[in-house]
């Protein structure tokens, strides 16, 4: 027989078969003798032949340019090849996505949805009264020229001098009440809108589904809470601010020179106004890109400290700490280039602007001089002031709208969460609400149940059918992967179903909201879930028992030992506590509640044996009247449940009576008893015919 070898260093596998079906075919074993089968082949094998040609003749070209070999020039090619499949396999099997980084300015819709939460009214009297203040402060100005004018020439009298004296003081009075108003409600806008963005992403994040917490990390998350929401906070309501002062500014600046003027000065307008336009329309462009990726390089920051606090022992352990330091300080140096390049920007703006206020303030000054008489004196002084004044205005206008585009990114990367983050099922469903004594029974139904946890993701459950009887104690056991934690996860709708139904009490569980469905369902999850507080606050965060109550919870759970009153403080993550009791702490939580449908993921898979059958003759007298799910890897755990549900690839391999499964020939369950050893397995099976407690 004839091996044939394959020219590439990776086939694929549909060229593998071909060559297998040609081999075949010459030595007379083809298995269709049909005109249509070999015409087929033939059809297929000349493709490959000039597909191989072309191959070869451009790898001949590539040799004659570069003075390689075509050996060499056709290994290269086929690395690429291969280097692009692999790079594209990844993408394809990347778990999170890539972070967007808008381009250009920042758009209007942005700007808009700022104004909605400030208030348009708000954001009104805020613009009127900042116009209102600038053009107080020029009338200021002429008032001032005006009563140097009238005094230049004779002394004024007294009744003049009360005049122009009454004159000013009315102005600056008016002055500062415009600046004290425009202050207080800008600060009170500033307020609302905050407040408004931080509920609105802080809704979006708490209601998104657990898919999005699979693909983002969470550094980029903190990063929207942190740095973007202090930029809200603090940055941009005061910049849009110092933007129309700056520009309401400008244009009583420019209205002062050209009344000084007598107009002509509005002859230069449409000049300055096009080299100005140009240089900040530069110079926003810039700014805006340079605070996104100032943005974007911060995630990384927080996700690598996050990451590095989480692995900080084994970091310490394996002696990597210079190289996380030299991580950080690399993703440091990154975040520190745009406030590098910020300053570079300031001062070539400064230059070009200084260079066009030297223009005016030459062209005023000509005007004042090289016309005799033509402009009064008391209009050339305060044309001089605004002139020479002229670059000040149009720097602060083009840093003002610059520093408040380029911090209203932070706006355009809240929104984006706000708006388009998917949200789970609706929270309640006014038309759908189960009957208050829902679930009264605790009868729980999967009917053809599938799920997956991401559309594009294969079903990590298939078609799960199975009933459990009111008040009975399921154990469910599998392999890892098996599929027992995400059978709890669909019971939640943490996420949901892609087929069938779960049906509590006869309710589909999907037609309710997510809060009537949770808050009738107890959990006890594996890692204890605690709060820095009182052991009050742990229990009952919502306050709807009263003490009684919550110190029967207590009681029943054990933990009088522990505490001495429902104030005692619990440290964070219950730090000041051990792992058993803080899991106690989760039971008198459940217990509270007394749910009539109960799930116990590895609640006792970190805590010693003895304590963890103390837990379990708990549970049994405390949740007597309750539907108990119960998921362990230690078999001890359910074997005196009232049924098991064996899990294997998603699907239902085994469900019945311990005292059953335990002696089924060639069963899953059996088998994970047989390999325990002979003692462990005995000491099993005795526990599942009821001779043995645990």
């Amino acid at each position: 027989m004839e091996f044939k070898t394959c020219a590439l260093p990776i086939c694929r596998r549909g060229d593998a078969d071909d060559d297998e079906d040609d081999g075949a075919a010459g030595a007379g074993k083809d298995r269709s003798t049909s005109p249509e089968r070999r015409r087929s082949r033939s059809s297929a094998a000349k493709s490959r032949a000039r597909s191989r040609v072309r191959s070869q003749s451009v790898a001949r070209q590539r040799a004659a340019s570069t003075g390689e070999s075509i050996e060499v020039t056709e290994a290269r090619s086929r690395s690429r090849s291969v280097a692009a499949g692999e790079a594209k396999q990844l993408e394809e099997g990347k778990l999170t996505t890539e972070e967007e980084r808008e381009k250009g300015l920042v758009g209007a819709g942005a700007y808009w949805y700022y104004m909605s939460a400030v208030g348009p009214l708000l954001a009104v009297i805020v613009v009127f009264m900042t116009g209102a203040q600038n053009g107080l402060s020029a009338l200021l100005s002429f008032w001032i020229g005006e009563w140097s004018a009238a005094g230049a020439g004779a002394v004024l009298s007294d009744e003049d001098t009360t005049f122009y004296v009454i004159g000013f003081g009315g102005i600056s009075l008016a002055v500062i009440f415009a600046l004290f108003f425009q202050s207080l409600i800008q600060a009170r806008a500033v307020y609302a809108a905050s407040v408004k963005l931080h509920g609105s992403i802080l809704g979006a994040i708490v209601r998104a589904p657990m898919s999005f917490f699979d693909t983002t990390p969470s550094g980029r998350i903190i990063n929207r809470f942190a740095k973007d929401m202090t930029a809200v906070d603090s940055a941009v309501g005061r910049l849009l601010g110092f933007a129309v002062m700056a520009v309401s500014g400008l244009v009583a600046n420019i209205a002062s020179i050209a009344i000084s003027t007598k107009g002509v000065f509005l002859i230069l307008v449409p000049f300055v106004f096009f080299v100005y336009f140009r240089i900040q329309l530069f110079l926003r462009r810039s700014a805006v890109e340079i605070q996104r990726l100032d943005s974007t390089t911060r995630s990384p920051i927080f996700a690598n400290f996050g990451e590095t606090l989480q692995g900080l022992q084994t970091i310490r352990a394996y002696g990597q700490t210079e190289h996380f330091t030299g991580i950080n300080s690399k993703l440091l140096d990154t975040n520190n280039v745009p406030g590098f390049v910020v300053q570079l920007m300031r001062m070539w703006l400064q230059i070009r602007l200084e260079a066009i206020g030297a223009v005016v303030a030459f062209s005023v000054a000509a005007l004042a001089t090289g016309v005799d008489g033509f402009l009064p004196i008391k209009f050339v002084a305060v044309g001089l002031t605004y002139a020479v004044a002229m670059s000040q205005a149009l720097q602060g206008v083009v840093e003002a709208v610059a520093a408040a585009e380029a911090q209203m990114s932070s706006v355009e990367r809240v929104q984006e969460y706000a708006t388009q983050t998917a949200p789970e099922a609706p929270f309640e469903l006014e038309d759908a609400k189960p009957p208050p004594s829902w679930p009264s029974e605790g009868v729980v139904a999967f009917l053809e149940y599938s799920l997956r946890y991401r559309p594009d993701k294969p079903l990590v459950l298939k078609s799960i059918t199975c009933e459990i009887g009111a008040h009975e104690k399921i154990g469910v056991v599998g392999r890892t992967g098996a599929g027992k934690s995400s059978l709890m996860v669909g019971l939640f709708r943490i996420v949901e179903a892609a087929a069938g139904k779960i049906v509590i009490d006869g309710v589909d569980i999907a037609s309710i909201g997510l809060k009537d469905l949770r808050s009738k369902i107890g959990m006890i999850p594996q890692d204890p879930v605690l709060f820095t507080g009182t052991v009050r606050y742990n229990l009952d965060p919502f306050d709807e028992f009263d003490d009684d109550r919550v110190w029967e919870a207590v009681r029943s759970a054990q933990l009088t030992d522990a505490f001495t009153s429902l104030d005692d403080k619990v440290a964070e993550g219950g730090g000041n506590l051990s792992v058993g009791e803080r899991q106690l702490i989760c039971m008198a939580r459940a217990l509270l509640r007394s749910p009539k449908v109960l799930v116990m993921d590895e609640a006792t898979a970190n805590i010693d044996t003895s304590t963890d059958a103390k837990i379990q003759r708990m549970i049994r007298v405390a949740f007597e009247a309750s539907t108990v799910l119960t998921i362990a890897h230690r078999l001890e755990t359910i074997m005196d449940s009232d049924k098991i549900l064996v899990l294997d690839a998603g699907k239902v391999a085994e469900y019945d009576t311990p005292a059953v499964l335990v002696e089924r020939e060639g069963g899953l369950l059996k088998s994970m008893v047989d390999v325990t050893g002979k003692r462990s397995a005995a000491h099993l099976r005795a526990i599942a015919r009821g001779e043995l407690s645990v």
